[in-house]
């Protein structure tokens, strides 16, 4: 196996610059894809820097774009996107923001949809047992047991 590639610091920025053009990154993400490639820490939190000030690199821009797609896209609720953006190292206030930003409607019709699909698979939906895996399918893609509940009520 062959050593990596000695990377200065502005062509690590040039990298980082490319692929933040390309896609929505949390700085975490970008911090660990600098690190993979062999970069000082001092250099990375520099870069980190820069490309926050340029605006590549925006939490809260990106915290609601993921928001956006998992929602819409993934079928995913807020405790299971709160969950993934506290791993991607996104404060707290701003997840928050980004769950406040969810559309109540197309929020309620993501459940739906869940809810829906596991009640289709389920042999027998209507007794105890099917009622309770399909709520524990919907608490899986994240969303509230409230909510759930309220929904296979009605």
């Amino acid at each position: 196996m062959k050593a990596p590639k000695e990377w200065s610091a502005e062509a690590a920025l040039d990298y980082a610059r490319t692929l933040c053009s390309r896609a929505e990154y949390a700085p975490d993400e970008v911090r660990q894809r600098l690190i993979r490639r062999g970069l000082h820490s001092a250099d990375i939190e520099q870069i980190i820097s820069r490309l926050t000030d340029e605006r590549y690199l925006d939490e809260a821009r990106f915290a609601g774009a993921f928001v956006r797609s998992k929602v819409e896209y993934a079928g995913w609720g807020r405790r299971k996107i709160a969950a993934a953006l506290a791993q991607k190292r996104i404060p707290r206030a701003i997840v928050a923001d980004a769950l406040e930003a969810i559309d109540p409607k197309v929020y309620a019709e993501r459940l739906q949809a869940v809810v829906e699909a596991a009640r289709r698979r389920e042999p027998d939906p209507d007794s105890y047992e099917g009622r309770t895996r399909i709520f524990r399918h919907a608490a899986s893609r994240g969303f509230e047991p409230d909510l759930i509940a309220q929904y296979l009520k009605n």
